[in-house]
């Protein structure tokens, strides 16, 4: 698809620049010039597909016949940019897909210590969000990079082969404009992030609200939570706010910059024409055309960078789950199956969540099978905590836990 998607976007931009530079045969007939008049390698080009299409004597049919080159031209684009189009969206979907679902099993596999020091909104939101935002970044990349970048390297080989002169001022003002982009970009990916966070901090509050919404309700703690959520829905509001005002500044900044390019062009362009007589002025006409065709793409390829922030920014908090070791990472243990025929036996174990900040201190005892064993204590005591221990949902900072003798470490 990825192949495809280039082909045709190349297809594409070759097929729109060539209908532009139709026009130069068209004006000279039209001005009565020669039709393929004008020092330019572009001649042999135009010669190759109109030359025999082209009657000195029948000038109204001679247009007919560049007219009807223009329409296929214009045809043969736009099938181009719907298989492009068409490709571009598969590969958006299933590039989304794939990363939706590998985060998703990844998920399964990460320790519990992970989903325990993670809210729960913050995964969803990382899952559901994070994910369908990363897909702008191919969409960007497929639909509007790739055919922008093949319409520019197109237009700009046409351009040189017209008058490198006019070339080179029309190029010029690349590099500053995007230099004075870049300390935007960087603002934007810092924002886009905040914001992120910031949005699964909302679904955080939303997920939890909505599982405790009984004990809420036991309390009467609705205005409490309104006000929880009101606090966060602010914040995100005032982040996206700064975020915009920052994105709003790219589009300005590179219209400013193509006009001080067009009118550049046009000054130089004249007097090509009307003094040195370096070229035609059909040939100016379709090079102020195809400059004027190339300030919409180059717009779209500033803006690609400044757009794709925030699925970078997305991007940025999926990897996170991504790049967490799993529980087979961090596994020690190599024995398989776990063995439970006498007892389970806690020697000296202690564990906390947070470095200094125990919940089990030196426990001690042994639950023999077949023997019922209560664990007595106020909520927070670290009774289910102590239970996790012997799965090895999470793992004794200090102590062991015995299976018949052997640390539960040494299993898999």
């Amino acid at each position: 698809r990825m192949a495809g998607a280039v082909a045709c976007n190349v297809g594409a931009a070759v097929m729109d620049v060539f209908g532009f530079v139709l026009l130069i045969p068209f004006l000279n007939v039209l001005f009565e010039q020669p039709a393929l008049g004008g020092a330019n390698a572009l001649t042999g080009v135009l010669d190759l597909v109109i030359g025999r299409l082209y009657d000195p004597a029948d000038k109204m049919g001679s247009l007919q016949n560049v007219i009807l080159v223009i329409l296929a031209s214009v045809a043969v684009k736009s099938a181009f940019s719907w298989a492009a189009g068409n490709f571009g969206a598969a590969l958006q979907e299933y590039v989304t897909r794939d990363l939706r679902n590998a985060v998703y099993a990844h998920l399964q596999r990460l320790p519990l210590s992970y989903f325990g020091r993670t809210k729960g909104g913050q995964i969803l939101s990382r899952v559901m969000n994070d994910t369908a935002q990363t897909k702008q970044v191919v969409t960007e990349l497929i639909s509007k990079s790739l055919l922008s970048g093949a319409t520019v390297l197109v237009t700009l080989w046409a351009l040189v082969r017209l008058s490198w002169q006019l070339t080179l001022v029309a190029v010029v003002g690349v590099p500053v404009l995007l230099a004075a982009l870049q300390p935007l970009l960087r603002k934007l990916r810092k924002g886009y992030r905040v914001t992120g966070d910031q949005q699964g901090e909302l679904t955080a509050v939303v997920q939890e609200t909505v599982a405790g919404i009984r004990l809420v309700k036991s309390f009467g703690g609705e205005a409490y939570e309104e006000r929880r959520f009101r606090a966060v829905s602010d914040r995100l509001a005032k982040g996206l706010t700064r975020v915009a005002r920052v994105n709003f500044l790219a589009q300005p900044l590179t219209e400013t910059v193509a006009t001080a390019i067009a009118v550049a062009v046009l000054w130089v362009g004249a007097r090509q024409v009307l003094v040195s007589r370096e070229m035609t002025g059909a040939s100016l006409i379709a090079f102020l055309v195809l400059v004027m065709r190339l300030l919409q793409p180059l717009k779209q390829l500033s803006q690609i960078p400044a757009a794709a922030q925030q699925s970078l920014a997305a991007a940025e908090r999926v990897f996170e789950i991504l790049d967490a070791p799993d529980e087979r990472a961090a596994d020690p243990g190599r024995r398989a199956p776990a063995v439970f025929a006498r007892e389970v036996a806690f020697d000296n174990v202690s564990f906390g969540y947070e470095p200094g900040r125990p919940v089990l201190e030196g426990v001690s005892f042994a639950a023999r099978r077949g023997q019922v064993v209560a664990l007595v204590g106020p909520s927070g005591a670290g009774k289910s905590t102590l239970v996790d221990l012997v799965p090895r949902f999470h793992e004794p900072t200090a102590g062991r836990v015995l299976l018949d003798g052997v640390d539960a470490r040494e299993y898999t």
